[in-house]
């Protein structure tokens, strides 16, 4: 962490906040995403923060909490077409709706689930069978493989990490007059240089 500097601290703060959850370690995570709130999340990050706060608040027995956390985690990816793209472009957070479909709360999930097929239309397919699964009483296999399994493997999920870091703006509110066009297009050039290790910020 110390050597990372302004706003891409608030990759590494997301990411531990994500594990320690994964982890239980709750004050930990809740820890991690005080010190991101700080560095103005965007869409991409909030999706993860609402997901990991959610968590925290499951954990302390606040379910009604946790599922407005759940709402919102979808929400802040809905805001305008930057949000859509940028949180489209990475894999959706299934933590809190795992978690609180143990929990007996399906409606709650189904509706996650249902906003998360509109924006991450890749996934459209496995989806499906996840809310048919709910719906039938099963348990849906959140783990199988398919493309959002893909893009969190360790090799890509570095190159996510790096191209999110160079997108963000230490003045957050330049992205509201970015051009959403030249934005995806800046994405694609950025993967393609990762992919070669040829991004020019000495990260990858």
């Amino acid at each position: 962490m110390g050597l990372v500097i302004g706003r891409a601290r608030l990759i590494p703060l997301v990411e531990l906040a994500i594990f320690a959850a994964e982890l239980g370690a709750y004050d930990r995570a809740a820890s991690y995403i005080a010190d991101a709130q700080a560095f103005a999340p965007e869409p991409p990050e909030l999706h993860d923060v609402r997901t990991v706060a959610g968590l925290v608040a499951l954990a302390a027995g606040q379910v009604e909490e946790a599922k407005k956390y759940l709402a919102d985690s979808v929400r802040v990816c809905r805001e305008d077409e930057y949000a859509r793209l940028m949180c489209s472009i990475r894999p959706f957070n299934l933590m809190l709706a795992e978690k609180l479909l143990e929990h007996g709360e399906k409606a709650a999930v189904l509706k996650y689930l249902e906003e998360c097929q509109r924006l991450w239309s890749y996934a459209t397919r496995q989806i499906s069978s996840w809310i048919y699964a709910i719906q039938h009483g099963q348990k849906p296999d959140f783990l199988a493989p398919g493309i959002r399994t893909s893009m969190d493997k360790p090799t890509a999920k570095i190159h996510d990490l790096t191209i999110r870091s160079v997108f963000l703006t230490e003045n957050p509110d330049e992205r509201n007059h970015a051009d959403v066009g030249e934005l995806r297009a800046r994405y694609k050039r950025d993967v393609a240089a990762a992919i070669k290790g040829k991004l020019g910020m000495q990260k990858n």
